[in-house]
């Protein structure tokens, strides 16, 4: 567990050196701001603290190859600062991915194609009737309604 200053070269630096094991490189100038590396090059920001009760958490940032070290630290900062504020990002991550989105699933499979078949109400005079056109000798006493697919 290495503890450096990490800039934009030495995380390009980290990620170019192959290694057997996965390595955490910490930040001398953001506590708790790390970087940690993988033996096939990957590499991830995150921010290591302590959440009101004492119990040390871990807030991944993002990866390394889809952001940029700058951007990176100044989430990481950011994040701090709500720790220092009493929040904890993590359980706000968490209890946000637990809420449903505001479009029920319902409300987005019902403008599928499949779904747009309307239902139709027939009345018909006879006693008898066929309930279902492909069935043969099926016939229905109750004749006043016959609901019937169109679409």
């Amino acid at each position: 567990m290495p503890v450096i200053t990490l800039s934009a070269a030495t995380v390009q630096a980290i990620r170019a050196t192959p290694r057997a094991k996965p390595e955490t490189f910490f930040d001398e100038v953001v506590t708790g701001f790390v970087l940690e590396a993988r033996p096939r090059g990957g590499a991830t920001y995150a921010l290591r603290y302590k959440n009101q009760y004492g119990r040390q958490r871990q807030y991944k940032i993002a990866n390394a190859a889809d952001v940029t070290f700058a951007e990176a630290k100044k989430e990481a900062v950011r994040v701090k600062g709500l720790v220092a504020l009493g929040i904890d990002p993590q359980e706000q991550r968490e209890t946000n991915r637990r809420i449903r989105p505001s479009t029920s699933w319902r409300s987005a499979t019902s403008t599928s194609p499949a779904r747009t078949r309307s239902r139709t109400t027939s009345t018909s005079a006879t006693s008898a009737s066929t309930c279902c056109p492909s069935s043969a000798g099926c016939t229905s006493t109750s004749s006043a309604r016959r609901k019937s697919w169109s679409g």
